[in-house]
């Protein structure tokens, strides 16, 4: 394929292929049409990407290099009877080749070679402006002054009128020749040098493009995108000199029917049918990017671009492959301002090239991407219907979308794992997708350091992934298994397990999908199968496992009261598994107990054993108020008929189960040597479970009418780290006071007295707070008996006015005080 340089498409001609032959055309010249944008280089907001342009350039002159400026797409029409070619991609860098011959031929060519210029200058112009149009045309006649900067002897010219700085065309224009001025060193010779810079001229039939879709190429806005900067540098890139692949990306290559150097067959690629398969996922996704941010509103005004979607996907990957390559430590990875960067999604501006390059410049990533993209761009409509998970799911699958979580940055990396290491097979790819999903589910994947560890280890995976079934059996995974430290070990385990069955007979196949396909499941039916029964049973067990439970954990008469879940509770019998694990009735922890709780999930595997639904859920209701099944107290607990007692008021309690799951109390937690379940990360809802104040508070509501405000719903527990009852009557308030260690306080506190008596009863045993009390050691009961006795100690200590020595008969001998209370008030 030739290239050009600006003279010669408008005054030598140039060779083009059309179709399957050659035509040679000699332009009148080169016209900027009207459905282009306007030239933007020289806005101040793109100095970044003038002063690069500039830098390539100057350097390539100084250096009498030649420098290749990629494609200029583009058609050729008649105006009048008159070939001209109109850019239609390329526009920005052909102004600039024209602002630069015009500038650098006034500063070293003589009046006779200057007027040839000129001639040739003339046949640039902009269709998109009149104003533009008439720069351009006054612009060949100006005689240049070198010791003023060019925008202030232009705009002092006679005819530069006030309009012209209301086109944005001729405003960048002049920018960037006060830029090339800044640039060009007094006595340079680069004029001859201006020829080595050149580009590739593609026709839009040449290619199988069109008309339309360069019009939405061009429907972008006004100023130049991100992405756009970006394709640029990473198209010079390939092609520079000093590229360490430079002779890979040199190489000839075939596309279609033409030969080429790689770096041209990618770049082609790159901005067609690559470009066409993110339109296609554009016009499917109905997004808009004038949703990613107020600066793409402005620019974008709401219509259907590539560029974001193009920049998410180069941004994603690129992350991706810096993780699985990356050897540091995560806080290393994290601190990494690529990492930042890249993995922050609420920006996408593009700063430079570097942090891109860090990654590109890998072994090979190149090629990946090549592979990548192209497999996308022949298997869209495949891959896209294939990537969703066979359990329902509300979360859409979309892995281009403006913002992604954890696990659709593992579904894309799935993605490319596949096309990088397949020739495209639906079949083969639906397992690796199949088996990928089964592991990016796991409920823990909400983290970085989750993140990077299933992304290394689908990673690994990889060169199994286009016969999935078969390598999760080969030596290979097996070491892969052996390495695996992390809480994916066990899926990966159940992975290859289904995989051998699938393998021996694989009718296994569609039966294993069916279970997976649960919507608690998820992927996960391992506990089904480890005790490696035989198809009807397993299929005899998912039937129930579907009576069961649903979407969010237990379902109909199965999740009355929790029952379910309750019963499930009863089975532990490692004491201190009850402080690892959360008593939350929710999908979250359904799903972490089954994939993380070996004896859960056998617990719910006995059950699916059972004959029928009818069978199975008599067994639940008995088991969830069953005996406990703890084994083994542990120290914490100091007997194991304690441990026991407590182990049955999680789940036996039907009322407080409720109430626990209503405030989110769900965690077993020792404080000041007293053991709570608690609402994680609170200082409220703690309710103290080692001790039997529980059962002393309620049995002195019931006995004497004390009021609370700590009880936990309609349970028979109350909350709080200490607890107060009260007993009121006229004139006088008794309380009684559970503190938070041992010992109950019953009597009159400061402010229990409503009407004073000048002289009062000598306290029995005062403390600080209390007119009177007396104190009982509620730690020392541990039975019912035994509460029964205390209740009759204080109502002989407090209530019984028959006893002379009681609190009431103390302070009934006032007469202030027994008008007011009345000996016909106090009950017993």
């Amino acid at each position: 394929m030739n290239s050009y340089n600006l003279l010669d498409v408008l005054s030598n001609g140039v060779t083009v292929e059309e179709a399957d032959k050659s035509v040679h055309y000699v332009f009148e010249g080169i016209q900027i049409p009207m459905i282009q944008r306007d030239y933007a280089q020289g806005r101040a907001q793109e100095s970044e990407v003038r002063k690069r342009f500039l830098k390539a350039i100057f350097d390539a002159l100084q250096n009498k290099k030649e420098l290749t400026l990629d494609f200029v797409y583009g058609s050729v029409s008649k105006v009048g009877d008159s070939d001209f070619f109109l850019p239609l991609d390329g526009q920005q860098r052909l102004t600039t080749l024209y602002l630069l011959h015009w500038y650098i031929g006034n500063r070293e060519l003589e009046s006779e070679e200057l007027g040839l210029l000129r001639e040739a200058l003339l046949k640039f112009s902009y269709a998109t402006r009149t104003t533009a149009r008439e720069f351009c045309e006054r612009l060949a006649d100006i005689a240049l002054d070198p010791s003023l900067l060019p925008s202030k002897q232009i705009s002092d010219s006679a005819w530069f009128y006030q309009y012209y700085r209301q086109d944005p065309t001729v405003m960048s224009m002049l920018a960037m020749l006060d830029a090339i001025h800044e640039r060009y060193t007094p006595g340079s010779q680069l004029y001859l040098g201006l020829q080595k810079i050149k580009f590739y001229i593609l026709p839009l039939d040449g290619f199988n493009l069109s008309d339309e879709l360069y019009i939405k190429m061009n429907a972008r806005g006004k100023q130049l995108t991100d992405y756009e900067n970006f394709k640029a540098d990473l198209v010079s890139w390939l092609q520079a000199a000093d590229n360490p692949y430079y002779d890979k990306f040199h190489s000839k290559v075939m596309l279609g029917t033409h030969a080429m150097p790689y770096h041209m067959a990618f770049a082609i690629k790159l901005d067609n049918g690559w470009t066409n398969m993110f339109w296609a996922y554009i016009l499917k996704d109905g997004q808009s990017t004038a949703k990613v941010k107020d600066r793409d509103k402005q620019r974008d005004k709401g219509d259907k671009v590539i560029d974001p979607y193009f920049l998410r996907f180069w941004k994603r990957y690129l992350l991706n492959q810096y993780i699985v390559h990356s050897n540091h430590s995560i806080d290393s990875l994290e601190a990494n301002p690529l990492f930042s960067s890249f993995y922050n999604e609420e920006s996408y501006k593009y700063e430079s090239f570097e942090l891109y390059l860090e990654i590109v410049r890998g072994q090979n990533i190149i090629e990946k991407i090549d592979k990548i993209l192209t497999g996308l761009q022949d298997h869209y409509n495949e891959i896209i219907s294939s990537i969703a998970p066979s359990w329902a799911s509300k979360e859409p699958w979309k892995p281009f979308s403006m913002v992604i979580n954890q696990r659709q940055r593992l579904l894309l990396h799935s993605i490319c794992i596949y096309l990088e290491h397949n020739m495209f097979s639906l079949k083969s790819f639906r397992r690796w997708m199949r088996v990928s999903w089964n592991l990016i589910i796991d409920p823990d994947i909400r983290s970085i350091p989750a993140l990077v560890s299933v992304m290394k280890t689908l990673t690994k995976m990889g060169a199994g992934s286009g016969k999935i079934y078969d390598y999760l059996q080969t030596d290979e995974f097996d070491g892969i298994l052996v390495a695996e430290r992390s809480f994916l070990r066990a899926q990966l385990e159940e992975e290859r397990d289904k995989a051998a069955l699938i393998v021996e007979d694989d009718k296994w196949e569609m039966d294993l999908i069916a279970a997976e396909r649960h919507p608690l499941l998820q992927g996960n039916v391992g506990f089904l199968l480890r005790d490696k029964p035989e198809r009807k049973k397993f299929v005899h067990r998912t039937t129930l496992i579907n009576v069961m439970c649903g979407s969010k954990g237990a379902k109909g008469n199965f999740n009355v009261n929790h029952r379910l879940f309750r019963a499930l509770i009863s089975k532990i019998a490692d004491w201190d598994k009850l402080f690892r694990i959360s008593f939350t009735d929710d999908i979250d922890n359904w799903q972490l107990l089954l994939r993380r709780d070996r004896e859960i999930g056998e617990a719910l595997r006995r059950y699916c054993d059972l004959a029928d639904s009818a069978t199975v859920l008599k067994q639940v209701k008995a088991d969830a108020v069953g005996h406990s099944s703890i084994v083994q107290a542990g120290a914490s607990a100091g007997n194991l008929k304690k441990a026991r007692r407590i182990h049955g008021s999680l789940y036996r309690k039907k009322n407080l189960f409720a109430w626990m799951q209503e405030k989110k109390a769900t965690e077993l937690k020792y404080y000041d040597g007293r053991l709570f379940i608690r609402r994680p990360r609170s200082w409220y809802d703690w309710v103290m479970l080692d001790t039997w104040r529980n059962q002393i508070a309620m049995k002195l509501i019931e006995r004497f009418e004390f009021t609370e405000e700590q009880r936990c719903g309609d349970s028979a527990f109350f909350w709080g780290f200490g607890l107060e009852l009260t007993w009121s009557r006229p004139g006088l308030t008794i309380s009684a006071w559970f503190d938070a260690v041992d010992t109950l306080h019953i009597g009159i506190q400061e402010g229990g007295l409503q009407l004073q008596p000048d002289i009062l009863p000598e306290p029995v045993d005062p403390i600080e707070g209390w007119i009177d009390q007396q104190p009982y050691d509620y730690l020392k009961i541990r039975s019912d008996q035994a509460i029964n006795d205390l209740i009759d100690e204080v109502s002989l200590s407090i209530f019984d006015t028959s006893n002379p020595n009681s609190l009431l008969s103390r302070y009934l001998t006032f007469p202030e005080l027994a008008d007011t209370i009345g000996k016909e008030q106090i009950t017993d």
